[in-house]
């Protein structure tokens, strides 16, 4: 059999990543999985949508700004959850359609815990789409200015929002607290908003200096701050930290330095480091055997190497960003897919109860994005 070259390969993965993607594509937006997880989630359409729109697909990430401003509560707080199938049923290969029923709550934690990182989302998006020209900067201003007021509304006097637990993108982990993730998000949503409100730009200024007072340390960003620093590295806080300029030049080579000796396990980087201790993993993924689903020691994702290689990209490491880009393209074109978990042998994760969503639009649209972030390089 003839050997595949690098560059073949990246074109094969391309194709498959752009293929699974369309067939998340709905006329309501995108869906997160076409199995398990055939609802409207707004952590995933986020990073599937930029995808989307690398391809010129314009048209399902408009159709999904709209569902997402139809379903925005009053507060201007956007749903991190737009449900069109019964729950849990999927999960046994059972689907039963229902009118849409949106949710800002984690059913995880008893429906204690509001979502924290889908209106930021929301509000980053927007931005995109006005900057790119794709809608007019009056499409949604309403509801941007909604979403922008309820994000200064859960900024805490020591300028950070503080989560309670099940509260952003790793809902099966325990964190209370102030987030890494969450504040780079809150941060980034706040600059965006700057071109509107004055006060957001000011305080977006404020999260940064909080940011980086009070969650560096050990040479990266820790994870959460609550009595104390909770220290495991979240690769995906730390990739958006650099991405999004939170993280100074010097914390940059700090922290891409600790991924490369610490949590890049080829083709995957790890979602954290030292893994989270069993009592901060959330108890419906212990009893159901998926106690590593986020946590990084069996079970990969490939957002956390996706976003170091965006990461590397951006700051000039292109080089090093392709030859990890290749990797993760011959793992696509080897599972013939873009999968949302993977075991430790580099197979789709498949066990008793549980079998990776696929396709998986987050991972297909990450892959484009880190793709087009390589543009005119990954053939050298």
């Amino acid at each position: 059999m003839a050997r595949v070259s690098a560059q073949e390969n990246i074109k094969i993965a391309a194709e498959i990543a752009t293929s699974e993607l369309r067939a998340c594509y709905t006329s309501d937006g995108i869906i997160a999985g076409s199995t398990t997880y055939d609802d409207y989630w707004t952590g995933d359409f986020f990073w599937a949508a930029l995808g989307a729109l690398s391809l010129g697909d314009v048209a399902p990430v408009i159709s999904h700004v709209k569902l997402l401003a139809r379903f925005q509560r009053k507060s201007g707080q956007i749903p991190f959850l737009i449900r069109r199938n019964f729950p849990v049923l999927p999960f046994c290969g059972i689907k039963v359609g229902i009118p849409y029923i949106s949710q800002v709550r984690s059913h995880k934690f008893f429906f204690l815990s509001s979502f924290s990182d889908s209106t930021p989302y929301f509000i980053i998006l927007l931005s995109e789409l006005w900057e790119k020209g794709i809608l007019e900067k009056a499409d949604y201003l309403e509801n941007f200015r909604h979403a922008v007021n309820w994000c200064i509304q859960r900024i805490g006097k020591d300028n950070l929002v503080f989560d309670l637990p099940i509260s952003g993108w790793n809902d099966g982990v325990y964190k209370l607290g102030k987030v890494l993730y969450t504040n780079v998000l809150f941060y980034k949503a706040l600059v965006e908003a700057g071109s509107i409100s004055s006060e957001a730009r000011d305080i977006s200024q404020r999260v940064l200096k909080s940011i980086r007072e009070k969650l560096w340390g050990n040479g990266y960003y820790n994870d959460w701050v609550f009595l104390k620093s909770h220290t495991n590295f979240c690769t995906v806080g730390n990739m958006l930290a650099v991405v999004y300029d939170v993280a100074t030049k010097a914390e940059v080579v700090s922290i891409l330095d600790f991924v490369e000796k610490n949590l890049y396990k080829d083709p995957f980087v790890s979602t954290v480091f030292p893994a989270y201790k069993q009592h901060k993993i959330d108890i419906w993924n212990r009893l159901s055997g998926m106690g590593d689903y986020a946590n990084g020691s069996s079970v990969y994702w490939l957002e956390p190497v996706l976003l170091y290689v965006i990461a590397l990209a951006q700051i000039g490491l292109k080089s090093k960003a392709v030859n990890i880009f290749k990797k993760v393209a011959s793992q696509i074109v080897r599972s013939i897919g873009v999968y949302e978990i993977y075991d430790s042998k580099g197979k789709p994760f498949s066990s008793r109860l549980y079998k990776s969503e696929h396709p998986f639009a987050r991972s297909c649209g990450l892959f484009l994005l880190a793709k087009e972030s390589l543009k005119d390089f990954h053939h050298q």
